[in-house]
This record gives C-alpha cells, sequence and structure tokens, in this order.
C-alpha cells in the first residue's frame, strides 16, 4: 500500500507509523530477528510477506534468508549465486 501513491507512503513510513509495522511483525510469528538499524520495520515487512525474487524481479521467490534479507526464486538461485557461498552461509551459527 506504500507504494501506491506518495501520499500513502509518506504516511507508511512516517515515524508514527512504527508501532505499525512492528505490530505486523509480531504477527508473522517469526523467531526473534536481529536486522542492524539499516534495515527498517518496512522493509522487513516487505521481505516476509512480498514474493519478488531480489535478483530477477520475478514473482515466484519461495526461498527466504532472514540474516541475509533476501528472497530469491529457484532459477535465480541456482544461475544467479554460487550455491557453495550460499549454503555455506546459511549452515553457520
Amino acid at each position: 500500500m506504500s507504494r501506491a501513491n506518495k501520499a500513502l507512503h509518506s504516511v507508511f513510513t512516517s515515524r508514527r507509523a512504527r508501532s505499525l509495522w512492528t505490530t505486523v511483525i509480531a504477527e508473522a510469528h517469526l523467531p526473534e530477528l536481529e536486522y542492524s538499524n539499516n534495515f527498517s520495520d518496512m522493509a522487513m515487512v516487505s521481505l516476509i510477506y512480498e514474493k519478488n525474487c531480489h535478483l530477477c524481479g520475478k514473482a515466484r521467490a519461495q526461498l527466504v534468508d532472514y540474516r541475509l534479507k533476501m528472497r530469491w526464486c529457484a532459477v535465480s538461485l541456482s544461475t544467479r549465486l554460487d550455491s557453495s557461498l550460499f549454503f555455506q552461509i546459511t549452515t553457520q551459527n
């Protein structure tokens, strides 16, 4: 909805809307996620609910790495990423 027009975008990105994004993240029932100050609550909600691949842009991404803050489709994962690096990163503690 924040992409619908500039007025809605300004409402959803205001400081007063922060509690909205915090509530939406809590309702996703995800484990506690650590994310830095340069990754906003609104960006986290986008990562949780949108289905667009961050590499090719197609709306078919099913693979999400919340630590890397990335969403991929299977095609992009197999053709655009070095899978050995991906699995090494995701299996580290």
